[in-house]
C-alpha cells in the first residue's frame, strides 16, 4: 500500500494515503495539508465518543477511560523524506513485527505524527 502511494505521488513533496472507503470531501484535503506543514507525518483525529470495554475470557472486566483516546480517521499525511525513510528503517530492522498500517509503520520506525483536529470546528 505505501510503495504504491510513492509510486501514484510521482515527485510531490507530500504523499497523501487515504483509505477509498473514507474520502476526503471536497475543501478538506487543502486544509489537511495546511494542517499538516512541517510534520513528518499527520493524520485527523477526534475524541472518541463510544464507551470501550476490556474483555478478558468473555467477560466485561473494566470500562477503558476516554481521555486521551482519538479516533484516527485519515486520510495519512506524510513528507516525502519521512516515508521514505521510514520505509527504509523498517526494512532494514525486519522487526518481525507486521507493519500492515501507517500507523504500524510510523510505531516501528520511530516517526512522531501530528494529531490534527477534525473536524476543523471541534
Amino acid at each position: 500500500m505505501l510503495e504504491k502511494a510513492l509510486a501514484a505521488a510521482g515527485e510531490a513533496r507530500m504523499v497523501v494515503i487515504e483509505d477509498p472507503e473514507r474520502p476526503a470531501q471536497d475543501g478538506e484535503l487543502s486544509a489537511l495539508l495546511e494542517a499538516a506543514a512541517g510534520a513528518h507525518a499527520a493524520v485527523p483525529a477526534m475524541a472518541v465518543r463510544d464507551t470501550y470495554k476490556r474483555v478478558r475470557g468473555g467477560v466485561v472486566v473494566e470500562t477503558v477511560p476516554r481521555e486521551g483516546l482519538v479516533e484516527l480517521l485519515g486520510p495519512w499525511i506524510f513528507e516525502r523524506g519521512a516515508l521514505e525513510g521510514a520505509m527504509a528503517r523498517v526494512r532494514v530492522r525486519g522487526s518481525g513485527q507486521p507493519c500492515r498500517s501507517a500507523v504500524d509503520l510510523c510505531r516501528l520506525a520511530g516517526v512522531s505524527v501530528r494529531l490534527l483536529r477534525w473536524p476543523a470546528t471541534a
